[in-house]
């Protein structure tokens, strides 16, 4: 499969990052730029830590965690918007903020839309939608409830006097009426008007979300594009530790990666970034803290931490390295048995296997013991290389789109890993990528899968770099396993349904301990 041909299934469901603050170059949901015609599966929700260079860890379901500098486990799912604006009054004294329209280019708007037209696999508005959409949405998003609900009558009447003709599709669209509602809300709305930049952004997204019914399908703006990139790329330039936003918004370091700068400069799990090079970056979001963490490997950042038990923050000076994630976790447990833990399937999951499992298999263990929960996913080619190191043949998965068209993946002999027995964990944070390898070994009988049901995210998404740099993901196929089966909104029943424990790997891990048992005893 060449470049253009491989799938980032990143990610399956909701919004999980690994964002790595190894902070450089590297970042967080996507691949680097070899990702650019990629195809892509977006990520599913996962509350396991992101590796950044410094890298995020995600601290809930709602709520993306990037590492700064590893990669995240993803990206949201649904495509960035920016939240709706606190309501400001309509009416002041206060003269409006000028927008100047003249210099709003909406191209990468076109763009976007060219691309979906074109690749979606899914129904389309119509014109005349999405161009309601667009104009009731860009103002409701950039401005907030109570403006927009003022604003929405003027907005009707700029609607009503457009129109397109019979049998026009998305391409058709003109976006002059769009231009004529913000004149509108600039000389009828007296609060602050967004930037160009954000309003332009924010349109983008927003037309999307309010017209394809496909969470997966998006927009992302160019910054948090670029760090996206670089987040499957399997290696980040940064300080090398996992990062989370806390309660209070504030960036906190999660751990410190063993070994790397952050460790090596003292830095301690719950550690508070409060300062970036002398800034004060309390308030800032954490795309914003986590691109001022990181930086090319050689170079220095200083961070202002609170710590807690101190009294005053201090400074802590950091020369960022070029650091891996480590993606894999592997050792033999008692009564010989191997396992490994596979955290996500980024640029080079296949390479990491292969050296942890050439390490077990040197050992005759009895059986192996595959861990894939909270794996969001990754590249729809490491899945299939990943599943194929334990398959001799048969099907991996098979791809379709909207035009009928079929593409099967399937696994060749060879491998090192084919005949040893074999247990796979799954749980509801397996999603896409791991939703595939867990389908193949399953319906291929090569193994038994225990846990949970899990996510059930199958669709393709193909990413665009845009000419903006930001990132459009396109849903241009659904897949589905070996025997047929949809994985999309169902996900991979286990063999053996037991719960997922509070504390995965912890002495109560009670799907690790069933595995173990069925290594054991063979049911």
């Amino acid at each position: 499969m060449n470049d253009s041909r491989k799938v980032l299934i990143a990610l399956g469901g909701v919004l999980a990052i690994l964002a790595c603050i190894c902070i450089v170059g590297a970042g967080i949901l996507l691949a680097g730029t070899m990702i650019i015609n990629s195809r892509v599966e977006s990520p599913a929700v996962s509350n396991a830590p992101t590796v950044e260079a410094i890298q995020v860890m995600p601290g809930s379901a709602d709520e993306p965690v990037e590492p700064a500098d590893a990669p995240p486990t993803a990206l949201p799912v649904a495509p960035p918007v920016l939240p709706p604006a606190e309501d400001a009054p309509a009416t002041s004294d206060a003269p409006p903020l000028e927008l100047d329209l003249e210099q709003l280019d909406m191209s990468v708007f076109d763009e976007s839309w060219d691309l979906i037209a074109s690749e979606y696999d899914g129904p389309l508005p119509t014109p005349t939608e999405l161009l309601s959409a667009t104009v009731n949405c860009s103002v409701q998003y950039t401005l907030g409830d109570e403006a927009y609900s003022q604003l929405q009558p003027q907005l009707e009447t700029v609607l009503a006097g457009s129109s397109l003709p019979e049998n026009s599709t998305v391409d058709d669209l003109d976006l002059q009426p769009f231009y004529q509602a913000w004149q509108v809300v600039q000389q009828s709305y007296a609060g602050d008007l967004p930037a160009m930049e954000d309003l332009r952004a924010t349109t983008i997204a927003c037309s999307i979300v309010e017209t394809i019914d496909d969470q997966f399908t998006g927009y992302t703006p160019p910054a948090a594009a670029a760090r996206m990139r670089e987040d499957l790329s399997g290696t980040f330039e940064g300080i090398g530790a996992f990062v989370r936003l806390n309660d209070d918004g504030i960036l906190e370091i999660a751990r410190p990666m063993d070994g790397q700068p952050a460790d090596q400069a003292g830095l301690l799990a719950g550690d508070l970034i409060v300062g970036v090079d002398g800034e004060n970056v309390i308030g800032q979001s954490q795309d914003e803290v986590i691109s001022k963490v990181r930086g090319p490997r050689g170079t220095v950042v200083v961070l202002t931490i609170q710590r807690e038990g101190v009294t005053e923050p201090f400074d802590v000076t950091i020369t960022r390295a070029r650091i891996e994630i480590p993606i894999v976790e592997q050792e033999m447990l008692e009564g010989n048995i191997a396992y490994i833990h596979l955290t996500s399937f980024s640029r080079n999951a296949e390479e990491q296997m292969v050296v942890a499992l050439t390490q077990l298999l040197a050992q005759n263990p009895v059986g192996l013991i595959f861990d894939l929960r909270d794996n969001p996913g990754g590249f729809l080619d490491q899945s299939i290389a990943v599943a194929d190191l334990f398959l001799s043949d048969g099907i991996v998965a098979q791809e379709r789109n909207k035009a009928g068209l079929n593409e099967l993946f399937s696994a060749e002999s060879g491998e090192m890993a084919e005949a040893i027995p074999l247990v796979v964990l799954v749980n509801a944070g397996s999603a896409s990528a791991s939703e595939i390898v867990a389908g193949a070994l399953q319906e291929n009988e090569r193994a038994i899968i225990i846990g949970e049901t899990s996510f059930g995210k199958g669709s393709v998404q193909l990413p665009h770099e845009l000419s903006d740099g930001g990132e459009l993901r396109v849903t241009i196929a659904r897949w589905y396993t070996p025997d047929n089966n949809t994985i999309d909104q169902q996900g991979i029943q286990p063999d053996i349904e037991i719960p997922t424990p509070e504390d995965l790997n912890g002495p109560d891990d009670t799907q690790l301990q069933r595995a173990i048992e069925y290594i054991q005893t063979g049911q």
